[in-house]
């Protein structure tokens, strides 16, 4: 008995001590739900935490050359709307600009138009006043129907002479249409030339016809030499240069002590 009880106890001491494995909780069936999620697809890892950076917005943000994340789209939207916004101010001064310098160059043209007119008027006053108003029946006593006349080339003078070139065509053409073949037709005929020629707007063509009507009706007109040249001049400017030279020349010959026979060997120099 005493020999058994000695043997089992020599035994428990003398055997290898067994490992016993370290206590571990079960694991938790959310965590490993997660896990497994995260293994199964590391894409929608990924999206989300794109979404994240982006602040919950819906869209993607930009990326820079080296990986890292740029500016945001709407970023550069509004720098291209803040350049459209200033274009679209500086076309607007542009626009300004433009509309000032049209209107000066009008005044201009208006300015040039009427010291041509006066120009015109002073190299009559030197010739002896020949565009004023002629002397009605010679010299005796007016009609009615001269008085009329008179009172529209007169009205028509003082329109020319305010600048108002259209409302004085008008009157000339009335003048016209009343006394054809009156006392201040050729005077008309002559200034309605004239005044086609720095109208607005201009127009070169009506202007000739008045002149060659002044020449066809009236050749020995005072006004004729002043026309000549003037048609000669519109030839140059319409490009009919055969024409200029034949209409100039002819004033030469005919009227050769004439202002304007100097005036047109001076143009028949540069043509």
């Amino acid at each position: 008995m005493h020999h058994r009880l000695l043997l089992a106890l020599l035994i428990t001491v003398t055997a290898p001590a067994v490992a016993v494995p370290p206590y571990e909780p079960l694991p938790d069936r959310n965590s490993s739900n997660e896990n497994s999620r995260a293994a199964a697809s590391p894409s929608t890892a990924n999206n989300n935490h794109n979404t994240a950076d982006n602040n919950g917005l819906p869209f993607p943000v930009a990326r820079d050359d080296t990986g890292g994340q740029g500016q945001p789209g709407f970023s550069s939207s509004w720098e291209t709307l803040s350049q459209i916004q200033q274009m679209q101010q500086e076309i607007g001064q542009l626009r300004g600009m433009v509309e000032e310098l049209q209107h000066q160059m009008e005044q201009m043209r208006k300015q040039a138009r009427q010291r041509y007119l006066d120009l015109d008027m002073r190299i009559n006053q030197l010739q002896g006043g020949a565009d004023d108003e002629p002397a009605p029946n010679g010299g005796g006593a007016a009609s009615a129907s001269d008085v009329d006349d008179k009172a529209l080339y007169q009205q028509a003078s003082e329109l020319r002479k305010a600048g108002d070139f259209n409302q004085a065509i008008k009157v000339l053409q009335r003048l016209l249409q009343q006394a054809p073949d009156g006392l201040y037709a050729p005077y008309s005929e002559y200034w309605l030339g004239e005044l086609y020629m720095v109208a607005d707007p201009v127009d070169l063509d009506q202007a000739k016809r008045h002149f060659i009507n002044l020449l066809a009706k009236y050749p020995d007109h005072v006004k004729v030499p002043d026309g000549m040249y003037k048609l000669g001049k519109l030839y140059v400017t319409q490009g009919e240069t055969s024409k200029a030279r034949s209409t100039l020349n002819e004033l030469i010959k005919s009227h050769p002590d004439k202002s304007a026979a100097k005036l047109a060997r001076e143009l028949l120099a540069r043509i």
